[in-house]
């Protein structure tokens, strides 16, 4: 018959200890490494004047925040839509966006812009891990988008921001706002 040595039971007991450690780290993990190809900031940083420091940040990059697998798409809620026009010759239009983002997870995604007829129609894209449980708060941000108007003929225009929309007119000098 075996005596009880404590030291030898202690040892065995660490080891035991070591190995539930080790095994539940590695259920934690599924093992995939990040994928720092998907790069979403850099296309959104291209397509946002002012966010663009803020989304090419080395905070946003995937080396430091690998993106997740999916993600949702969708658009950005706005609140006000303000025309200015540049003092630079020939005048310029530009649209500052104030707008809201409905969580901490998601964030501005691509600007895009196209033309039906007299109204300029603006999309302020947002981007948010599908599969990703965050916290609900609202996040406010401004954007200031350049409208092309250089191939606009004299007349009355709307900008439409996601729903949100504000007038000017073009005349032989280029665009006023009213």
């Amino acid at each position: 018959m075996m005596n009880w040595n404590p030291r030898i039971a202690a040892g065995a007991l660490a080891v035991a200890v070591l190995a539930v450690a080790v095994l539940a780290l590695a259920a934690c993990s599924n093992g995939a490494k990040p994928d720092v190809t998907k790069d979403a900031s850099a296309s959104a940083s291209a397509s946002l004047p002012t966010a663009a420091a803020e989304l090419a940040s080395p905070l946003a990059s995937p080396l430091n925040s690998p993106l997740p697998d999916a993600m949702t798409i969708g658009m950005a809620g706005i609140d006000k839509v303000t025309l200015l026009v540049e003092a630079a010759k020939p005048s310029k239009l530009v649209a500052s966006v104030k707008g809201y983002l409905g969580d901490a997870c998601t964030s501005l995604g691509a600007v895009t812009q196209s033309r039906e007829g007299n109204t300029i129609k603006v999309t302020v894209g947002t981007l948010r891990p599908t599969d990703r449980i965050c916290a609900q708060m609202v996040k406010d941000f401004e954007v200031i988008v350049p409208v092309k108007t250089d191939d606009l003929s004299v007349g009355s225009y709307v900008v439409d921001v996601n729903g949100a929309s504000a007038s000017f007119e073009v005349d032989a000098n280029g665009p006023k706002v009213p």
